[in-house]
């Protein structure tokens, strides 16, 4: 997996690793090239656990440094928008930085200091594509091994 976590990281898009992506699961790991077509694509558009971990932990702080601290309800809520808001995310560059910006904006949280932040999102958005992609293969290698299951037990 290290080629497509590798072209995420530096490309900071889940979509330009598809390819790569791709490649790993069928030539590395064996996963059927059907299945493999199918699940790599949707995994890049809806896979965003990196994402949405990137978007929480910066709305959180936000909150916590202009609001204060959030009750234990205000933080579930803060991690299902989060997740719910990462879903529906493009897998593009600095895509979770736009994202967290409107969930800060629409709290009604100053986001005047995501600026001083943006330097470090660079590099947390490499991580997270990293992540995001490497998901995206351990999803698609269990999803092989479960219809590998199915099928032998058919026979």
């Amino acid at each position: 997996g290290l080629p497509a976590v590798s072209v995420a990281a530096l490309s900071k898009s889940s979509a330009v690793a598809i390819p790569t992506t791709l490649q790993v699961c069928t030539q590395n790991l064996k996963v059927r090239p059907e299945t493999a077509q199918f699940m790599v694509p949707i995994c890049a558009t809806i896979n965003m656990n990196g994402c949405s971990a990137l978007i929480v932990t910066t709305v959180l702080f936000m909150i916590d440094v202009f609001q204060g601290p959030l009750s234990a309800g205000g933080m579930v809520f803060s991690v299902l928008a989060a997740t719910f808001a990462a879903i529906g995310n493009a897998g593009v560059p600095m895509g979770c930085f736009f994202i967290t910006l409107s969930l800060l904006s629409a709290l009604g949280i100053p986001t005047h200091m995501l600026g001083v932040l943006l330097p470090f999102f660079t590099i947390q958005d490499m991580y997270e594509t990293g992540i995001n992609v490497w998901s995206d293969i351990v999803i698609v290698r269990c999803a092989h091994k479960d219809l590998c299951a199915q099928t032998a037990e058919d026979i």
